[in-house]
């Protein structure tokens, strides 16, 4: 056991000096060293597991699983036949193949209700009233507490702390398109960027009648989707592992710097671990309980995944087919549980792909425009598995270790997804993976593969937003290198809890730290490569209606289509220019009406501009935004009173 423990010492030295190596911004040769160091204190990490003889963390195995079904109610064939009726009746409504009269125009409400009422029916027929198992869950004041902590980090300064559109402008612009039209179709693809169903946007109106047309009501349902997404993992680690690495991996992910900073943008792409997580954790419940209500939650969870974004569209079906024939093959669980989770996975996403029967719409619209060509094993290539590796695979793998955001707009930064100091239990977990939990760790390592080979396949693989299907994975693997090195590299139980503790409080809690004072900061920065065009319209709204408003851009870009939307979504149609300065002349201010109220927004260093307004004008102290928002960013405003600008005589 002592060649063990120094074997573990060293494979810890080893992925630090391996995460050191893979820092941010060093040279390809470093890049390359620290991937084998990582490999070779994966090798020496193996070698101690094997040495060892000590206990170890508890994980499903084998001898957890049901082979046979217990004693249960019959199926409430009523309550199924519902369900199916209710999501058949959805997809004609959108899909439009019948062309039946009283389904050509029904209500958004009505649609999402029949989603929500499918969904139902079919866990409780399948279920028949198998509630009691949320007796059987005690309430977990950690995991409570944990919880609270992740709502309390994912909404705080909610609207203030990025305070700028990102991609939510394609879905502000999708509310509008509800608003317009009650009996908009909620399941074909929108068009453009945000090419997915309408369904989120249809939560966001939700929360936008309750918290007001701004960010925060665009925002809330990720607030909601990314804090319930921490009780889901604890569910998933206390089925995989125990209680201690449930409360440990849900700790983690509340604190996770790409978690946070996702939960609360408003994006779809949060939507997607909630329910890929909920439905690997009750179908874990239902192998080792063989119940057929986890199975029925289970497949409507998986079923769900298909009505948001596409890494969760795509990977966990993958992730299941794969897992499952391994499950199938090696477990052997009693067969009729996995049947109902296949049933009832294949209806609740038969309304999505019904579309194809009745529309000419492809399946993953935005895989499709971003998927690069398959150009790489071409007969007529040499060296094209080499040259995949490192155009492809090898960006991917390094955004969880090395290299940052790609994207800088969508979550930036200057780390790369796992902090640095972290990343040694991130290696460290990869192997315990692979070493150590069996049928668990192949589980892990397909998802975390997956979701390379899923990013290698398109442009820009190393978003951080393109990731956010792996978090819950990451969240597990980086627990596990903890869990399972610990009880190696320190005999003593008593301090092994002290140091749980400390890797709760120590290593985690500072990501949320990280985040809201070094990330959000660069963040700011990163996002505004040109002054805030949209901070305007914000400044502009707070002005009387009577104010005209001139936008006076030089070095600048002033995207008109923003304003477009934002003039929708707000309700706001102010007497609003748009002039590069360029255009605009000492004559052209001259002739101004000097009846009238004027606010101009101009870049601080346009000196021509601000002077020229000086000299006919009297005109306000400069003002700046109330926002948070860099000063070197910003648009001057000069504000000009008609009372103090009379028409001259």
């Amino acid at each position: 056991m002592k060649i063990a423990r120094l074997l573990a010492w060293l494979a810890l030295l080893l992925t630090i000096a391996a995460a050191y190596t893979l820092r941010p911004f060093v040279d390809v040769e470093s890049v390359n060293l620290g991937l084998i160091l990582w490999l070779a204190g994966g090798l020496i990490l193996g070698i101690a597991f094997w040495l060892w003889r000590g206990a170890l963390p508890s994980v499903i195995s084998k001898a957890d699983i049901a082979t046979t079904a217990p004693e249960q109610p019959p199926v409430s064939r009523p309550f199924v036949i519902f369900g199916i009726a209710a999501l058949l009746i959805l997809a004609e409504i959108n899909g439009r193949v019948l062309n039946i009269p009283p389904l050509m125009n029904v209500s958004y409400h009505v649609q999402f209700g029949l989603l929500v009422l499918g969904c139902a029916a079919l866990i409780v027929g399948l279920g028949r009233f198998q509630f009691d198992f949320f007796r059987q869950i005690k309430i977990d004041w950690l995991l409570l507490a944990i919880t609270l902590l992740a709502l309390v980090v994912n909404s705080w300064m909610l609207d203030s702390a990025v305070h700028i559109w990102i991609d939510e402008f394609h879905f502000a612009d999708v509310v509008v398109k509800l608003w317009n039209n009650p009996n908009a179709l909620l399941l074909p693809s929108n068009p453009g960027i945000a090419a997915f169903t309408s369904v989120y946007a249809y939560l966001q109106s939700i929360a936008i009648s309750i918290f007001g047309a701004d960010l925060i009501g665009l925002r809330v349902p990720s607030v909601i989707f990314g804090t319930l997404t921490i009780p889901a993992v604890y569910l998933l680690s206390r089925e995989l592992f125990d209680r201690k690495t449930a409360l440990l991996a849900a700790l983690f992910l509340a604190v996770f710097p790409p978690q946070i900073h996702l939960s609360r943008l408003g994006l779809n792409n949060i939507a997607d671990p909630l329910f890929g997580v909920l439905a690997l954790a009750f179908f874990m419940r239902g192998l080792k309980r063989g119940r057929r209500i986890d199975y029925a939650i289970s497949g409507v969870m998986l079923g769900l995944t298909q009505y948001f974004y596409e890494g969760g569209k795509l990977l966990y079906p993958a992730l299941f087919v794969i897992f499952g024939v391994l499950v199938l093959v090696i477990w052997r669980p009693q067969r009729r549980g996995p049947l109902i989770f296949a049933f009832t996975a294949l209806m609740v996403a038969l309304p999505i792909y019904y579309l194809l029967i009745g529309k000419d719409t492809p399946v993953m619209p935005r895989l499709d425009q971003m998927t690069i060509a398959p150009v790489y094993f071409s007969p007529e290539r040499v060296g094209n598995i080499l040259e995949y590796w490192e155009k492809s695979i090898k960006p991917p793998l390094l955004h969880f270790v090395h290299k940052p955001d790609d994207s800088r707009f969508f979550y930036g930064g200057e780390t790369p997804m796992i902090l640095s100091y972290l990343v040694p239990f991130f290696m460290l977990g990869i192997f315990v993976a692979l070493w150590r939990l069996r049928m668990v760790g192949a589980l892990l390592l397909i998802w975390v593969i997956g979701t390379i080979l899923g990013n290698s396949l398109i442009v820009q693989s190393t978003w951080t937003a393109r990731f956010v299907v792996v978090f819950p994975a990451v969240a597990l693997l980086i627990t596990a290198g903890i869990r399972f090195t610990l009880p190696i590299l320190w005999p003593f139980a008593a301090p092994r809890r002290g140091l749980l503790v400390f890797a709760a409080l120590i290593l985690m809690l500072p990501q949320a730290v990280y985040y809201f004072a070094v990330h959000i900061p660069v963040y700011n920065e990163e996002i505004r490569p040109f002054d805030d065009h949209i901070d305007v319209m914000y400044r502009a709204r707070s002005l009387a209606p009577d104010t005209t408003i001139y936008v006076i851009y030089n070095k600048n870009v002033v995207y008109m289509p923003h304003y477009e939307t934002l003039k929708a979504f707000w309700k706001y149609y102010p007497n609003l220019y748009v002039r590069p300065a360029d255009r605009l002349t000492y004559l052209l201010i001259q002739e101004l009406p000097r009846d009238m109220n004027y606010a101009f927004f101009v870049e601080p260093d346009d000196a021509t501009t601000i002077s020229w307004l000086h000299q006919n004008f009297t005109l306000s102290q400069p003002r700046y935004s109330p926002y948070n928002i860099p000063w070197d960013k910003q648009y001057v405003m000069l504000y000009a009173s008609a009372l103090y600008n009379p028409p001259a005589s």
